[in-house]
């Protein structure tokens, strides 16, 4: 039974990635034939004033050189913070600032389908002045509610980070190996320490099943939907975040928050 859901999840993604990639083309194709050639030239975008003024860092791992930047006092507690793509560090700005008086933090650099394809989708990222990350962030469907949240500046620092030289490939390789991770057995997915959830009530890239079904990965596992936020819940809404992280580090016991849910493991 093993062999035989491996083998499936193997065809299923694999056949997913195909009709996605084919899709992506005959879109890019049809955008080369209509529109104006400068629509696939590619741009360098200039580093905003959000950017700078933060403590930079970098630290040699194995086979890569990391950057990662560094705030609060020496001997706080660490708040070590990582993101998914298409974010970067810069995404933590609203927790940064707020904890950066009680907690070393420490925000380092780093969907799935279409993403797995080769080439095509850095092409579609860095084409039409990177239309694509606006879309992401400030569009209607899938964008930051909050809009004040999200600048023209930090739209352009965005565009400055996922611009450089090799900037989308780093990241869409982790979607692209996705599949290949080895098996390992169910006791060992399970997350031993005390897990908090927040989850964008309003996320139009993950459905919220994704954040209960996470709950059976996880030994004591809370889940907090954020009303009215969306895929981007620390950036959009900011406070509501902060107030649950503080709380999460404070407290070993939580009540149930109003209109919010909260879900036990059965492990």
């Amino acid at each position: 039974m093993g062999i035989a859901a491996n083998l499936f999840r193997v065809v299923y993604a694999t056949w997913r990635q195909y009709i996605y990639t084919a899709g992506a083309l005959l879109t890019l194709t049809w955008k080369w034939l209509t529109k104006d050639k400068d629509y696939f030239t590619e741009y360098t975008y200039p580093e905003p004033e959000c950017l700078k003024n933060w403590n930079h860092k970098f630290v040699q791992l194995k086979d890569i050189r990391m950057h990662y930047v560094e705030e609060g006092p020496e001997d706080g507690d660490v708040l070590l913070m990582v993101h998914g793509f298409p974010e970067f560090w810069y995404s933590w700005r609203f927790q940064l600032e707020h904890f950066k008086h009680t907690h070393r933090y420490l925000p380092i650099k780093r969907y799935v389908y279409f993403f797995q394809s080769q080439l095509i989708p850095e092409i579609a990222m860095r084409s039409n002045k990177m239309k694509m990350l606006e879309a992401m962030f400030r569009g209607k469907q899938a964008g930051i509610r909050n809009s004040q949240n999200f600048t023209d500046e930090d739209m352009l620092a965005w565009k400055h980070v996922f611009s450089q030289p090799g900037a989308t490939t780093g990241p869409l390789n982790y979607y692209r190996d996705l599949f290949n991770a080895p098996s390992i057995s169910r006791k060992l997915q399970i997350v031993q320490p005390k897990v908090l959830i927040l989850w964008g009530d309003e996320d139009n890239f993950l459905d919220k099943k994704g954040a209960e079904f996470s709950v059976q990965y996880c030994r004591n596992c809370r889940v907090e939907f954020i009303r009215g936020a969306s895929h981007w819940v620390q950036q959009d809404q900011p406070e509501l975040v902060n107030a649950y992280m503080e709380q999460f580090m404070k407290e070993d016991i939580y009540g149930t928050v109003d209109n919010q849910k909260e879900f036990k493991s059965n492990l």
